[in-house]
């Protein structure tokens, strides 16, 4: 009996990986890019998070995400660090910085209507291959 079940174990582990596998060969692609945020005065945003969201055509909703550095660059991560995002139009936000400790900001940098996708007004369209996006703000 221990051998039938053993075996039985083996067959289901197996069939677990060929599905596991399989599902693995439709590989998402996604294309590089880099940017910058600036400020409505034309300066360079210096800290806090550019986030980019785009449906696919099967209605998943994908988010690539960035950390805003001190020149105000930032490079798009999906999947993996810095693999950018996926073709397509795609909606951003910028979120304000955290404190030093994680906590959230105590004076907003930027305007909040960026904070959230129903209020902003940030679209891109990432194009296969390189992209580089300059991430306007504006203040009102």
């Amino acid at each position: 009996m221990f051998l039938k079940s053993n075996r039985t174990l083996q067959l289901c582990l197996l069939a677990c990986g060929l599905v596991t596998a399989v599902g693995c060969t439709s590989e998402v692609k996604t294309h590089p890019v880099i940017g910058k945020v600036l400020l409505p005065s034309g300066t360079p945003a210096q800290r806090g998070l550019v986030e980019f969201r785009t449906t696919t055509a099967e209605g998943e909703v994908v988010n690539a995400h960035g950390k805003i550095e001190p020149d105000g660059s930032f490079r798009l991560s999906t999947f993996a660090e810095h693999d950018g995002a996926l073709a397509g139009e795609h909606q951003a936000i910028v979120l304000n910085p955290a404190t030093d400790d994680g906590g959230p900001a105590h004076r907003a940098v930027y305007p909040e209507r960026y904070s959230a996708y129903e209020s902003s007004d940030l679209k891109f369209e990432i194009q296969p291959g390189p992209n580089e996006i300059v991430v306007q703000l504006k203040a009102k």
